[in-house]
């Protein structure tokens, strides 16, 4: 009987969308404007990219992308360097397109998986070693966010019954939690970070594109926040 092929790395997974108007960072409008709103995604896209190719790196980890819509592929491979590993999101919901995700990376070797979002700038490669530290005994690991949901998750094998929930809510972190509760995974915290969904986000998170780490590990996406038309935008719009 051949041996079985040897375990490949684990990998850390980046869920990215085209930066196409009307289609991304929503919540901002208003009183950003569907451009407006596409131009800072495009900005933490690019950095997060960027920071997640380094964490990889760093870790020893698979990168991957995975994108939406399937036709921007082309745009896609065009961004990230050359043979980077890309898979298309397939699902109707985001918690669908997760758990196919996961399905598929787990089917093909990896583990843990690290699935972060393109929208948490403050997502930090220590962040991303307490994950990894935190899977060597526990079956999950959450980067929490100040809205109840999170920004990063860790798992050593696919579990689809943890993303058949209502995600992108304020108890969407709560309600994993009782989930994994039942199906007696164990789980860690992170420290929490944030994630950048609607105005109020922009401005909790201040003080972090206030701090000198930020020139480095989110440039692009600090610079447009600098901009004064962007700045009044946010200063102007009323309190959630």
């Amino acid at each position: 009987m051949p041996e079985a092929p040897p375990r490949v790395a684990g990998a850390l997974v980046l869920f990215a969308k085209e930066p196409t108007p009307g289609k991304v960072k929503t919540r901002m409008t208003p009183p950003f404007s569907p451009e407006q709103a596409a131009e800072l995604y495009e900005c933490l896209l690019q950095d997060t990219l960027a920071a997640s190719l380094r964490m990889a790196e760093v870790h020893r980890l698979h990168f991957v992308i995975a994108i939406d819509p399937p036709e921007a592929l082309a745009s896609f491979q065009s961004r990230c360097p050359e043979g980077t590993h890309i898979v298309v999101q397939r699902g109707k919901t985001l918690g669908e397109r997760l758990a196919n995700v996961a399905e598929e990376l787990t089917q093909e070797g990896f583990s843990p998986l690290l699935i972060r979002g393109s929208d948490s700038p403050g997502l930090s490669e220590k962040d991303v070693a307490e994950g990894l530290r935190a899977l060597i005994e526990k079956d999950l690991v959450f980067c929490p966010d100040r809205d109840g949901g999170y920004n990063l998750i860790g798992l050593n094998r696919s579990c689809a019954t943890l993303f058949r929930l209502q995600l992108s809510t304020g108890r969407v972190l709560f309600e994993t939690l009782s989930v994994a509760a039942s199906e007696g995974l164990s789980v860690e915290l992170l420290p929490q970070g944030f994630d950048l969904d609607c105005v109020e986000d922009l401005r909790a998170s201040e003080a972090f594109f206030s701090a000198d780490d930020s020139r480095q590990s989110c440039p692009l996406t600090r610079a447009y926040l600098e901009r004064e038309e962007i700045q009044a935008l946010v200063a102007e719009a009323p309190s959630a």
